[in-house]
């Protein structure tokens, strides 16, 4: 009977996801926008990500700067003077562009055809972002929060710095290309991706701190939940995040019944809900691979560390169980995608385990305090800055090892 209903809620989600993503694909390429290819338009949307700078190109002899790339939802489409109400997701590449989330705004240019799968179109903006309503409060306040803390660590010269705001709220514009590649090479990129790893190292910080007046578990497990949205909006909602979130609100609402939950469980269930909401995010790399790191923990690094801790210690047994798990379950999709791996990848990893955890708590208190309090948080980053040091030194040790 179980079996039959298994497979029954199984048909029926896999109907629902193939109908949302042909709704979603007939909806991204409707001649509305399809046949506008080259075609100057004007557009009328909300920001939904932060604007990052594209790398700089060399054409011919000139030097051409980065432009800011961010996406939108549109709300109207002016194409020759008839205005459409469509609601598409775009890519914008704009000259020096500082708005946040949340923000109204108007752009005119010329639409390419975009091979990103999530968004209808990308168009090029030669003029200005005309901005018609700031954001909302919340909106506001979050990227506020944001800016003061990239502000505070903007002023401290070098690679540790650019590495915590990475960390703690997945924001890697202070990051020179350089040190981006040399992580990258290094296996060691995953860190600047917020994660499930960082959810739970940020509850169970949350879960122990009210425990100290909050005596009600359950009562804990829903103030460590309200934090936990707070931080997903504080990160920014994207596959990866958004994957990591649910899996969380999941395990909470299961501790919350009383009920034992399963780490399997969780993950299966945050992926069917995110892939039924947009199947798109099954395209997006960083997705793939915090699906591949979670389940590898789960499935892998059980096993692999009762055998280690029969020749190490229990803790050096946990954290290299841990790093070798991700390392074998991510190989084969990091090959696909950069065609190299290094070799020292898995060592490099368990090298910063110990700091990683400890390095989020505090980056993360900063981060609190980083507004209201902008010297207490000075003093926190200050704190956090040795560990952001010691993975930066380990990463630079990729340079002395082959890559394959």
């Amino acid at each position: 009977m179980r079996r039959k209903n298994f497979l029954a809620l199984m048909t029926f989600l896999l109907l629902v996801g193939a109908t949302t993503y042909s709704i979603r694909e007939m909806a991204l390429q409707q001649d509305l926008i399809g046949n506008q290819s080259d075609r100057v338009i004007t557009l009328v949307g909300e920001i939904t990500s932060d604007p990052h700078v594209t790398r700089s190109k060399i054409v011919g002899s000139r030097i051409v700067n980065g432009k800011s790339s961010f996406l939108i939802r549109s709300s109207s489409v002016s194409i020759q003077g008839n205005v459409h109400k469509v609601r598409l997701p775009f890519r914008i590449i704009a000259k020096d562009c500082k708005v946040g989330i949340g923000t109204q705004v108007r752009v005119t240019g010329k639409v390419i055809t975009s091979r990103e799968r999530r968004v209808a179109a990308t168009i090029i903006v030669n003029g200005q972002v005309e901005v018609l309503r700031k954001s909302d409060s919340l909106n506001a306040a979050l990227n506020r929060i944001r800016d003061d803390f990239m502000l505070s660590l903007s002023k401290r010269r070098g690679d540790a710095a650019s590495l915590i705001p990475g960390i703690v709220i997945g924001d890697t514009r202070l990051q020179t290309q350089e040190f981006a590649e040399l992580m990258r090479r290094s296996g060691l990129s995953h860190l600047t991706a917020v994660s499930g790893a960082n959810f739970a190292i940020v509850s169970s910080f949350i879960f122990w701190l009210t425990g100290w007046f909050i005596p009600n578990r359950r009562q804990r497990l829903i103030v460590s939940g309200i934090f936990l949205f707070f931080f997903l909006l504080l990160v920014r909602p994207s596959p990866s995040v958004l994957r990591a979130a649910v899996m969380a609100a999941v395990v909470l609402i299961s501790r919350y019944r009383g009920t034992q939950s399963r780490a399997a469980s969780s993950l299966a269930v945050a992926i069917g809900l995110l892939l039924i909401a947009d199947p798109f995010q099954g395209f997006d790399p960083g997705f793939v691979l915090s699906v591949l790191a979670t389940s590898s923990l789960i499935f892998i690094a059980p096993s692999l560390e009762r055998w280690l801790s029969q020749y190490l210690a229990p803790s050096m047994a946990e954290v290299l169980s841990i790093s070798a798990a991700a390392g074998v379950a991510c190989a084969p999709y990091i090959i696909f995608l950069s065609g190299e791996i290094s070799v020292v990848s898995i060592l490099l990893n368990t090298l910063v385990a110990p700091v990683v955890g400890l390095l989020t708590v505090i980056a993360f208190v900063a981060v609190l305090f980083t507004t209201p309090f902008p010297h207490l948080s000075d003093i926190f980053i200050q704190i956090a800055m040795p560990m952001a040091q010691w993975i930066v030194t380990v990463a630079h040790l990729q340079q002395k090892a082959p890559v394959i």
